[in-house]
């Protein structure tokens, strides 16, 4: 099995499914009852098919539908910046903490939540998605100040033919 830092790809995938909530033995479970119930329709770009509806009402085993959706929404606030409780110290969320940080709390929930969360994983997916934001982040920012000599150039060279002073 090719070796991502210091674990395989199987463990890497079975230690973000248990941060999620779904252990080792409730994951087969809820793979199976996918298998079982799920609506697939064939997909326009891949030989493989879509998915079209989980159709969790039908599912027989409603120990795995709960872990399944208590997994989604653990996930889904992961990744949507949104302020849970406990996120910050009590003092941050008091006015005096607000006008001490004026109002930017987002920078810190997200310092938190996306920065410290995946330098603990320590796995691929969490190196190349922070390693994809900083080389977009520069990629940008070398770009921009380019972007904006050649539309001044422009400019001045429109000025220069079509204005008469």
């Amino acid at each position: 099995m090719k070796r991502l830092g210091n674990s395989t790809l199987d463990q890497d995938i079975a230690r973000r499914l248990k941060s999620f909530g779904l252990d080792e033995e409730m994951w087969p479970r809820v793979v199976n009852q996918i298998k079982k119930h799920t609506i697939t329709v064939p997909s326009m770009f891949s030989r493989r098919r879509k998915l079209k509806a989980i159709n969790m009402d039908a599912w027989d085993d409603i120990d795995a539908r709960d872990a399944l959706t208590y997994g989604i929404a653990r996930w889904t606030r992961q990744s949507i910046q949104q302020n849970d409780v406990g996120n910050l110290n009590i003092h941050m969320t008091s006015t005096m903490g607000k006008v001490l940080t004026q109002f930017r709390a987002f920078m810190l929930v997200s310092h938190a939540k996306q920065f410290l969360h995946n330098i603990e994983r320590r796995d691929f997916a969490a190196f190349s998605s922070m390693m994809w934001s900083l080389f977009t982040v520069a990629t940008h920012t070398s770009c921009r100040p380019m972007s904006t000599h050649r539309v001044e150039r422009i400019r001045q060279v429109f000025r220069g033919k079509f204005i008469s002073d």
